[in-house]
């Protein structure tokens, strides 16, 4: 006990060292609102010993330490089996941090050969980021062979699925009660009023959660019982997500993997709010994550082979349900189950499984595709819904347009401004031009806007960016540039205050109070601050904060992708294929921001899973030999 204590003085008192240099003496201003109970006093202490903290200094010093560790043991030591692909990725990825610095700090790319000197510390910077990408890249490259010799926990051992889901319960009720009795999005509330024909029924929301959260909010009204149906619904959602990350961690204990993998995912599952931040949130986004982690968790059982995870019917129905309920809550659902179902199709043929399994699972595939498609179908027929297109794959277009127009709009020639004004409004494109969000300029297209206008607007911006490279530039990494920025993140976790549907508390996190007993729960204000406030905080922690953040998750995902290539690990390549997708989709998103993100943020504990998997597969293929 006394050793125990010593180490915990240690760290305390190094951590103050590190602090201590950057420490912001000057008077931190209250956070809105006041503190007036014990949850406010939190939520203030919280917000504001962040802001005193000089995070650039601390993080300065782990780098360094970190950097002279890795270039010593990393920078002259080159893998087996890596070539110029490893230089090519990092290169790519010093790139995108010199941009989106630039843009971050100045506004624009335009500063990085403004003069000689500035062409110096560009090279100075791509420089430094290529080298320390290099030893990153090879570090983890080391770090996915490392199997010590470590205790297995017994309890765990006897309980593979029971000790994971009673831990995590416990780690998760504060939270659940806290944030009692569940929060709504806004897009939940927009379904919700779809349901009730409060405004158009379209299918930008997705029809099956305007059916489920409809009829939830609902019945919750005219029963006038708002925060017990909420909080019910909330609660079963939990317990359920709860028990899938459970069965992932049985699942990876089960089949032998590393100790340290087994409780660096347990470790995150109890803490990252990228779970439990997201669980407590009636939304399509948390449902799509729950959706996802099953279908991964699943992917993870069929390493012991397709043929033995085909004679599980339960497994079977289980994988239907996690593939249809991502088909039916997210439009983007299918771009992640066809995929999923094509590889255990195609490992089924490499496993030479005989012509009778491929056509059985070929055919359980298209019935899982027909039922999600079906569904949804009848959904938009029974509520006659209107099918409508978002155009997301303009966002980017539009957003170039909108920029060089604000910035060159005397380089734009009559006839150019008449194309485009019937796409979206010409003549307010600077007023509502914003670098971080495109819905400004989306949902300002004109009555009567055709497919012929889009085709015709096309050729005018690729003549546009052309002219203007830069500014087309900036405005790409302006609007999602995040995904590829370690320095930069824009995370969003929605938590129940008592502000209103249109203010501003915590970015895009609004709450419509009429739809709750909302008396009954302004003792937990302060407290369901406080504990949002520590979502938002948590990725500046060291170590474990990087998982919370979109560009360190993104980045992580290429890396392990080059590793399984030149390792001969494509068999644990399944289980990245939500990530992969989600990654991919990202890119074109209208808004980027964590809950686009959450199916590739949540499955890096199954991506470590899923390449000692591939070992362990090797290995018993190698013993039968």
């Amino acid at each position: 006990m006394k050793k125990w204590c010593k180490n915990v003085w240690w760290v305390f008192v190094s951590l103050l060292a590190a602090w201590a240099p950057g420490m912001d003496l000057s008077v931190q201003r209250k956070l809105r609102p006041d503190a007036f109970e014990a949850g406010g006093y939190v939520y203030q202490a919280i917000g504001r010993t962040f802001a005193s903290i000089g995070t650039d200094q601390i993080t300065m010093i782990i780098v360094i330490l970190a950097v002279l560790w890795l270039t010593r043991r990393y920078l002259w030591h080159k893998p087996k089996g890596s070539g110029i692909g490893e230089y090519l990725l990092c290169g790519f990825f010093s790139v995108m941090q010199l941009l989106n610095a630039a843009c971050n700090q100045c506004d624009t790319v335009a500063v990085l050969y403004e003069n000689v000197f500035q062409l110096l510390k560009s090279a100075m910077y791509l420089t430094g980021m290529f080298v320390l990408f290099l030893c990153a890249v090879r570090a983890l490259n080391e770090l996915l062979r490392f199997n010590p010799l470590m205790k297995r926990c017994a309890r765990w051992d006897k309980n593979p699925f029971w000790f994971p889901f009673a831990v995590l319960c416990i780690a998760w009720l504060p939270h659940l009660i806290i944030k009692y009795p569940g929060v709504l999005t806004i897009d939940t509330v927009l379904q919700y009023h779809q349901y009730l024909n409060w405004r158009p029924r379209t299918t930008p929301h997705p029809p099956f959660g305007s059916l489920v959260y409809g009829w939830l909010l609902d019945t919750a009204a005219k029963t006038g019982q708002m925060n017990l149906f909420y909080f019910v619904f909330t609660m079963l959602k939990t317990i359920g997500f709860i028990a899938i990350l459970a069965y992932s961690l049985s699942v990876m204990n089960r089949k032998k993997i590393p100790m340290w993998v087994c409780w660096f995912a347990f470790a995150l599952y109890a803490v990252s709010p990228v779970y439990v931040g997201w669980t407590t949130v009636l939304s399509k986004d948390s449902s799509y994550l729950i959706g996802v982690m099953l279908a991964g968790s699943l992917m993870m059982e069929t390493f012991g082979g397709v043929r033995e995870f085909m004679s599980s019917r339960w497994r079977l129905l289980l994988l239907a349900g996690a593939l249809v309920l991502m088909m039916l809550v997210r439009h983007n659902g299918i771009t992640i189950a066809i995929p999923l179902l094509a590889v255990l199709v195609y490992r089924l043929i490499k496993e030479k499984a005989g012509a009778k399994n491929i056509r059985r699972f070929a055919c359980y595939a298209c019935a899982v595709v027909l039922c999600g498609v079906g569904i949804e179908e009848a959904i938009i027929q029974a509520m006659d819904i209107q099918k409508v297109s978002q155009d997301d794959f303009l966002a980017i277009p539009m957003m170039q347009t909108a920029r060089i127009v604000r910035d060159h709009q005397e380089d734009i020639t009559p006839e150019e401004a008449q194309i485009i004004d019937r796409v979206f409004e010409y003549d307010t494109i600077a007023e509502k031009y914003d670098p971080d969000d495109s819905d400004g300029i989306r949902y300002s297209a004109p009555d009567g806007r055709t497919d012929e206008d889009i085709a015709n607007f096309l050729p005018v911006w690729w003549s546009l960016i052309q002219r203007h490279p830069a500014t087309a530039l900036d405005a790409m990494l302006h609007m999602n540039g995040v995904l590829f920025d370690l320095q930069d993140n824009n995370p969003i976790y929605v938590g129940l205050t008592d502000h209103s549907m249109t203010e501003h508390v915590y970015k895009h996190s609004f709450n419509d109070m009429r739809l709750y007993n909302s008396e009954a729960i302004k003792p937990l204000n302060g407290w369901q601050r406080a504990l949002t406030e520590w979502y938002y905080c948590f990725d500046d922690l060291p170590l474990v904060g990087g998982f919370a953040s979109m560009g360190f998750c993104m980045e992580l995902m290429l890396i392990m992708c080059y590793l399984c290539v030149i390792n001969r690990r494509n068999g644990m390549l399944p289980v990245m294929i939500p990530a992969l997708v989600a990654g991919v989709t990202g890119l074109f998103c209208p808004i980027v921001y964590s809950r686009y993100l959450l199916p590739m943020m949540g499955g890096v504990p199954l991506w470590f899973a899923g390449w000692w998997m591939s070992v362990r597969q090797d290995e018993n293929k190698e013993a039968i030999v």
